[in-house]
């Protein structure tokens, strides 16, 4: 397993080495045989980029062992980083016991030595590492796949506007007419016990006195026909009334109460009397 990583590593190592290679080549063209036909220059130039482009292609086969390398080298910086801020923190410290008095000149000088001498080559390490991080880092940027193109929209799905939604149409419905009052005749007047037709019952016939015949009566003088007509009157105070002393003798159907055969309605309860 090892093996296979430091072997993988040196591949990398190479490809990088090419890579810088190519970049610088490239970087000194223009410079260099300003003489030389620019046919010529550009059949260089696309020499030189596409031996590059199969360095990044090889390079992007590695990406895992780069990451993890980066990843690796990190981690060193940040440990140096943390050694060097205790080695600082020392030298502080011996420095502040110096001017106190509780260390001596030549304690100070050797705390002092050594501590410097210790940060210097942790910030040596710590460039060295910055570097590899800072070239891993671009190398990583370069082999990383191109972002996918954003998704073009067909010409007719681009021009076609959005529908706006359906709008509902609310008509107004006419009101409905009110329904016409109907017409209340006034109550008819229904005497008590209701009405008889006239079909009940025989016909009502009011008597007359008998004419006097031409033997019996010769000289009789006619009949007054308006003396007639007020005797049939309902005012009682004609002394001429013939049925003023008429005894009741018509019984009512209804409630069998007597009335005078002149009477049209019972007395009683408003019937409607029958001739017998």
């Amino acid at each position: 397993m090892a093996d296979n990583q430091h072997q993988d590593l040196s591949e990398v190592e190479t490809l990088l080495g090419s890579r810088l290679q190519l970049q610088a080549w490239l970087e000194k063209l223009d410079a260099a045989g300003s003489k030389t036909p620019p046919a010529v220059r550009e059949r260089v130039r696309s020499d030189y980029q596409g031996r590059l482009a199969q360095v990044v292609d090889q390079l992007r086969g590695h990406s895992d062992v780069i990451s993890g390398t980066l990843n690796g080298l990190r981690g060193q910086a940040e440990e140096f980083e943390a050694l060097r801020a205790d080695e600082q923190e020392t030298l502080s410290e011996a420095e502040l016991r110096h001017s106190v008095g509780e260390y001596s000149d030549d304690e100070w000088n050797r705390v002092e030595q050594d501590c410097s001498g210790k940060i210097g080559g942790m910030d040596e390490e710590i460039g060295r590492l910055s570097g590899e991080i800072q070239r891993l880092e671009e190398v990583l940027t370069q082999i990383a796949p191109p972002p996918a193109a954003p998704r073009r929209r067909e010409p007719e799905q681009a021009a076609r506007a959005p529908e706006p939604p359906p709008v509902a149409v609310v008509r107004d419905e006419p009101a409905e007419a009110a329904p016409a009052a109907e017409h209340v005749e006034a109550p008819r007047f229904v005497p008590r016990g209701g009405l008889k037709s006239r079909e009940s019952g025989p016909v009502r016939t009011i008597p007359f006195p008998p004419a006097a015949t031409k033997e019996a009566a010769p000289a009789a003088v006619p009949v007054d026909e308006l003396t007639f007509l007020k005797s049939m009157t309902l005012d009682t105070k004609t002394p001429d009334r013939p049925t003023a002393n008429v005894a009741k003798t018509l019984k009512c159907g209804e409630c069998g109460a007597l009335n005078r055969p002149t009477e049209w309605y019972c007395d009683r309860c408003g019937a409607e009397l029958a001739a017998v």
